[in-house]
């Protein structure tokens, strides 16, 4: 499974929250949330019932505007000017 990257608005730990309801038991659920601010991903459900679910809403979370080390440097650094 793919690394999940921190939270692009706290920086916080994020983490993968898989559910499956009793109206729909043939179709799991996932969604990231940040554990610290709570921002999270829509909720990606597994209508293929393929799996992939599980790397789209990765990928949900880990795009990033402009997505580039580069770009994740100044983010990291605006960041560290505003909490200081």
């Amino acid at each position: 499974m793919s690394d999940l990257k921190p939270c692009p608005f706290c920086e916080g730990k994020a983490k993968m929250v898989t559910s499956i309801t009793r109206s729909l038991p043939n179709y799991p659920s996932a969604y990231i949330v940040c554990e610290i601010c709570r921002a999270s991903t829509q909720c990606v459900a597994d209508l293929k019932q393929d799996g992939s679910f599980i790397l789209k809403v990765i990928e949900l979370w880990n795009e990033r505007a402009g997505d580039s080390d580069e770009d994740d440097r100044k983010r990291s650094d605006q960041i560290d000017q505003c909490l200081s």
